[in-house]
């Protein structure tokens, strides 16, 4: 994907984040099971397994061209 000023640019990050959170954000909102939520670096900065696939799918579609 080429970062640029033409008018379709814009529509085709929102297409992309639009998909990645049907996919992997959505499920899972107010649904989380037991485990899927852990600490990183201490006890106030959390992470689910929705914000991990969320991210593996967002470098997937961003480094596609």
């Amino acid at each position: 994907m080429t970062i640029g000023k033409d008018a379709g640019f814009h529509d085709h990050v929102v297409e992309i984040l639009r998909q990645v959170a049907a996919a992997s954000i959505l499920p899972r909102f107010n649904r989380l099971a037991e485990g899927d939520v852990r600490t990183k670096t201490h006890a106030g900065d959390l992470v689910t397994v929705a914000d991990e696939e969320a991210e593996i799918l967002l470098a997937e579609k961003f480094s596609t061209p």
